[in-house]
């Protein structure tokens, strides 16, 4: 089952968020941002009421620009800052990758996912689509 939210329409989407599910793959393919979850997504309280079927999810972000800006927390003796690393490869190369929130704006959408630190991942997109599996 295929799922389409568009984020350039009059009114924003409520996204489904697949907290705390792991995401085995990362692909960034023809204008779109992919990510692959696990099987046995079902079994995490975040999915459990709204696809309780699913076994599993593709999440596939349509990019308006190809630039996608990542930050990466980084603990400072003066405090705590996000630091600009702005590499793709930077949320590709994490194991243990996990999704946290997902935060949405007009044509815009930022990420916020978890692995060894804390990974915010902006970019503009106009539509979201959602395979479940």
């Amino acid at each position: 089952m295929v799922e389409k939210y568009s984020l350039n329409g009059k009114q924003l989407p409520t996204l489904p968020t697949p907290h705390d599910c792991k995401i085995i793959e990362v692909e960034f393919k023809d204008e779109y941002l992919i990510f692959k979850f696990g099987n046995g997504i079902n079994l995490y309280d975040s999915i459990k009421k709204i696809n309780p079927d699913a076994n599993s999810l593709v999440i596939k972000y349509h990019l308006n620009q190809q630039e996608v800006c990542v930050y990466k927390y980084k603990p400072r003796f003066y405090g705590k800052a996000y630091e600009l690393v702005n590499n793709k490869k930077l949320i590709k190369k994490h194991t243990n990758l996990q999704f946290w929130y997902q935060y949405v704006t007009y044509n815009q959408i930022i990420l916020k996912l978890f692995s060894d630190v804390e990974i915010i991942v902006k970019f503009e997109c106009d539509y979201i689509e959602y395979e479940w599996l």
